[in-house]
């Protein structure tokens, strides 16, 4: 599948899923965030390449968190 598939089957789907579509599942003002920043754009990397993408930046909750490691 495609990243943009991918990035939809984990966010908007499990979200439309469990009737918390209005909350969750996409970027947009008034909607809960949790999400991470990554290194690499994974729509840029050769597909072996995205396992070996690391987070930059996380933020759960609408809050940023420290990243231990």
């Amino acid at each position: 599948i495609s990243v943009d598939q991918a990035k939809r089957a984990y966010s908007e789907v499990p979200a439309q899923i469990s009737s918390l579509g209005k909350k969750l599942g996409q970027l947009k003002p008034g909607m809960l965030a949790d999400l991470i920043i990554l290194e690499k754009n994974p729509s840029e990397v050769d597909p072996d390449e995205l396992i070996n993408l690391t987070p930059e930046k996380v933020m759960a909750n609408g809050n940023w968190v420290v990243i231990l490691g």
